[in-house]
Formats: C-alpha cells, sequence, structure tokens
C-alpha cells in the first residue's frame, strides 16, 4: 500500500524521499528544476528548519521553510535501492 505524499518539512535529518509534487507557480517549479529538484528526483534530508537542507545526488540546496512546506514528498525506505 502506497502511503500520500507528505510536505517535506514533516521529514526527518537523514531520512530519503522522491519528490511526488510542487504546490507553486510555474515560476518558482522552474527555479526549483534549474537547481536540480525535479519531479520524481530522490532526495536526502540534511538539516529541517529554516533554511531546509536538502542533498540531491553531490549537490545541497538551502530552501526557505515557506517553499519546503510546499513540496511534497513519498518517503523511500532505506531498503529500496538507490
Amino acid at each position: 500500500m502506497t502511503k500520500p505524499p507528505i510536505p517535506l518539512t514533516q521529514l526527518r535529518d537523514g531520512d530519503r524521499a522522491k519528490v511526488t509534487a510542487r504546490d507553486m507557480c510555474c515560476e518558482d517549479c522552474e527555479y526549483l528544476n534549474a537547481m536540480g529538484l525535479t519531479d520524481r528526483c530522490e532526495l536526502r534530508v540534511c538539516r529541517v528548519g529554516e533554511p531546509c537542507i536538502v542533498q540531491i545526488a553531490n549537490t545541497r540546496l538551502g530552501l526557505a521553510s515557506s517553499i519546503a512546506e510546499r513540496i511534497l514528498v513519498s518517503r523511500v525506505d532505506d531498503s529500496e535501492p538507490r
């Protein structure tokens, strides 16, 4: 059974997740895409809070919590292949 997506801000340090949706304007989505935070990309939370720091591949991004709460993700189990 698949769990419903949750806001990125609900994850904890070290959690891995896949981006499922973003609730924001096209311009903001394009900006995030340019930085590598695309639909279905896998990320790891380095730090929750302000800013929320995530790692995508070898890149770390700092996101304002107002942006992070509008990014919906699905947790990835550590048992799943990367």
